[in-house]
């Protein structure tokens, strides 16, 4: 079992040399690799909502579990289950252990239903209905793995891929960079760092807000007083020059 505040896969041990897999972390779970599919949700560079931003939003879990279920091809097999991953922002970029799934069944989305991250028309696609298994439960978001060069392949067997794991963290957040220098894209702003979201949402006054299509830049700040900077990136949407939204904006701070 791994235990430390984070680990190296590789031993140290003179004369040996190891790489923990996480095929390693199931056997020691009780869980036949054989049986299990490794999905990685990353984002592919469209502007909007992340699938990291949504996970880290209030009921975030549970907008990724339903974004999961729906599979415009037959990615999954009843009867077996998946383990997750999502890819954090930079610089980290990380490929995250969110949860391990067993697919009870399947069926199709309702017509007009929508994309719960995107809002996407998956009306007929496939629906899996899948439930969630605990037994790696202590490794849910602390314990990331090295996905490999195939990062376009997001869904892959477990007993075929040794992947090693990278990390395995008690998630303290790094220091805020300081105002002068905090930078952002917009979209990510609801994937920040929980101890980031908290200062920021301490803080009000003037920011820069720059186009990153045409790099113009105006400054900007809340429309109202008592409103901080973090909810007004969340949920305002600054008119400027050359962009009627946030959607493919960056914030700097200036305070």
């Amino acid at each position: 079992m791994l235990c430390s505040n984070e680990v190296s896969p590789y031993g140290t041990q003179a004369n040996e040399s190891f790489l923990i897999t996480f095929n390693d972390i199931l056997r020691s779970a009780g869980v036949d690799p054989t049986n299990v599919r490794l999905v990685r949700h990353h984002d592919t560079g469209r502007r909007g909502p992340t699938i990291y931003g949504a996970f880290r939003s209030p009921d975030g879990r549970r907008l990724v579990e339903e974004y999961q279920r729906v599979q415009h091809r037959k990615a999954f097999v009843v009867g077996e289950l998946v383990a997750s991953f999502i890819v954090t922002p930079r610089p980290r970029n990380e490929t995250l252990f969110i949860g391990l799934y067993r697919v009870a069944s399947i069926g199709l989305c309702d017509a007009g239903a929508r994309d719960p991250i995107f809002g996407d028309d998956i009306g007929g696609m496939n629906r899996y209905q899948m439930v969630r298994d605990n037994r790696l439960l202590q490794y849910e978001e602390r314990l990331s793995i090295d996905w490999g060069p195939g990062t376009r392949a997001w869904n892959q067997r477990a007993d075929r891929q040794a992947k090693a794991i990278r990390a395995l963290s008690d998630q303290e957040d790094p220091p805020f960079p300081g105002f002068s220098q905090f930078c952002v894209d917009v979209e990510q702003v609801p994937g920040l760092y929980a101890t980031w979201q908290q200062l920021l949402r301490e803080v009000k006054g003037i920011y820069v807000l720059v186009d990153k299509d045409t790099g113009s830049s105006t400054w900007d700040r809340p429309r109202a007083k008592k409103v901080s900077w973090l909810d007004s990136w969340r949920t305002h949407r600054p008119g400027m020059a050359g962009t009627s939204n946030c959607a493919g904006a960056r914030v700097r701070g200036i305070r």
